[in-house]
């Protein structure tokens, strides 16, 4: 699924990265994903024990968050496709 929204996403990734790099207002973005990777390793064991079920709001959520998405790229809005990003990472 990490693999499917890298590629998805990917023609607004360069540009997030490049906005995280060069802009001192959004360098913050940087660090999401180390935080992320640590709190995931440190929730790993209690995480492994989660059951695995589908979910009807988590699906239309990333529905809603693609539609999203898919317009603001036509449109070359960035900031919606950029909660679009995070949209379809917080699924329910």
């Amino acid at each position: 699924m990490t693999a499917g929204t890298i590629v998805v996403f990917w023609p607004i990734l360069p540009e997030m990265w490049t906005i995280w790099i060069e802009d001192s207002n959004n360098s913050h973005g940087l660090l999401v994903p180390v935080i992320v990777l640590c709190l995931t390793w440190i929730k790993r064991e209690e995480l492994a024990t989660l059951p695995v079920r589908s979910s009807v709001a988590g699906l239309i959520l990333i529905v809603v968050a693609l539609g999203i998405y898919l317009t603001a790229l036509r449109a070359q809005i960035a900031l919606p496709s950029r909660l679009a990003l995070v949209m379809t990472v917080c699924r329910v």
